[in-house]
């Protein structure tokens, strides 16, 4: 009887139904706009936008359309973010430890991106959220012991003259799984900092009948490649779901279910 399982499952329903589920989306946009122009009101961008006023206003939202311009990359990079790569307290408070780098994007050079600690908080949010979503499916409790195949960008970060560390997002993200997690993580840093993708691949496979994988989760277009990769199919031996997610106001997931060939 998988009784860590069952106690996994219990919470995450138990949170599911304790979740409220009425929002009002413009509400809850108004909410997160104050929050996050409190949060950088003291920053070179906030004070030169006035985001204290633009919190007092009446209509925070009409306000700060009004005052705040659109920003393609290039301006906003040019005029805000290659500072905050030297300086603290440019577009958000301190100075980010990380940028993400573009991948098939235009332009000459890769673009960069700040991710700050409050950004890496917010995805480790969505993910729990997604988690929390599993409580729609009648999901069996032996599924919530195994352990997760996540596929992403290579892991490997490069350190930056300025001081930072860069590499793709996802390659960030996997580099700050919680602690409490990385039991539970497939491939692990090690293989995940593989740089070329098949090799990657390759790794994943040799270690892959040593793992007990229960879920598959990645980039969708990744996911189907290495569905279909011989490869890695012959090496994992058990079932696995697979979670695809999108997002209106909240998550809505649906979970799909596969069985490989045992090697």
């Amino acid at each position: 009887m998988a009784i860590l399982g069952s106690i996994v499952k219990s919470a995450i329903g138990l949170k599911h139904n304790l979740t409220p589920t009425d929002k009002d989306p413009l509400q809850a946009q108004q909410a997160q706009l104050l929050k996050l122009l409190k949060k950088a009101e003291q920053t070179a961008f906030g004070i030169y936008y006035n985001f204290a006023g633009l919190s007092a206003a009446e209509d925070p939202i009409e306000a700060f359309q009004q005052e705040v311009p659109l920003f393609d990359y290039s301006k906003m990079h040019r005029s805000w973010w290659a500072q905050q790569q030297r300086f603290p307290n440019i577009s958000w408070p301190g100075k980010p430890e990380f940028f993400a780098l573009s991948s098939g994007t235009t332009g000459k050079e890769r673009k960069r991106i700040p991710v700050t600690g409050d950004m890496l908080d917010s995805i480790r949010a969505v993910g729990i959220s997604q988690a929390e979503s599993l409580a729609r499916f009648d999901l069996p409790p032996e599924l919530f012991e195994k352990e997760i195949l996540m596929l992403s960008s290579s892991a490997e970060l490069q350190q930056h003259p300025n001081g930072h560390l860069e590499g793709e997002i996802s390659g960030i993200s996997s580099n700050n799984i919680p602690g409490w997690f990385s039991g539970f993580y497939r491939p692990g840093l090690d293989i995940a900092r593989i740089d070329d993708w098949d090799k990657r691949v390759e790794a994943i496979a040799k270690a892959a009948p040593d793992w007990d994988i229960g879920a598959l989760a990645g980039i969708p277009s990744w996911a189907a490649r290495s569905t279909s990769s011989s490869t890695l199919a012959l090496a994992c031996r058990t079932e696995y779901w697979l979670w695809t997610c999108k997002w209106t106001n909240s998550s809505v997931c649906s979970a799909s279910r596969f069985s490989l060939v045992s090697a």
